[in-house]
């Protein structure tokens, strides 16, 4: 059933644009994400690994998009939300992100092009105190550097 419920909702989350300008697409999208998630580890881990392989695409997709539509949101979040909503908000993003990272270091090839931007997706979304945000930088800069000499 599971399966079934987390293909509806990588459906539903691929209906909105790519990067959304608006406070409410923007939170529909990240609880449809988070949705998704928490769905896909309530599966078995050969049926989890077959269906996010199915839909990896789809996921670093909708991720990214999410993370781009950060920079036009972050502002109106912050006038706009209470300051309980928001905190609630910034936990999802940070689990939405730990897990994005999860998944990029099972499904991308370390140091390809495809993890360089998950690992900077993954940054975008996890909590700026986290030291694991820390890590991350450190990480997406030796990457960096090392995609620029072409190694």
């Amino acid at each position: 059933m599971n399966k079934e419920k987390s293909r509806l909702l990588i459906e539903k989350i691929k209906g909105f644009p790519f990067e959304t300008r608006d406070i409410e697409s923007f939170i529909q999208k990240a609880n449809l994400i988070a949705d998704l998630f928490a769905e896909l580890e309530r599966l078995p881990p050969s049926d989890a690994d077959g269906l996010i392989d199915e839909i990896i695409s789809d996921v670093n997709n909708s991720v990214v998009g999410l993370t781009w539509s950060m920079d036009y949101v972050r502002g109106d979040l912050m006038r706009h939300l209470g300051e309980s909503d928001l905190s609630l908000l910034w936990e999802k993003l940070d689990r939405i992100g730990h897990f994005y990272l999860a998944i990029s270091k099972l499904f991308f090839a370390v140091g390809g092009a495809d993890y360089f931007n998950a690992l900077r997706s993954a940054k975008a979304l996890i909590s700026y105190e986290s030291v694991m945000a820390n890590s991350l930088g450190f990480e997406i800069r030796i990457i960096g550097s090392r995609m620029r000499r072409g190694d």
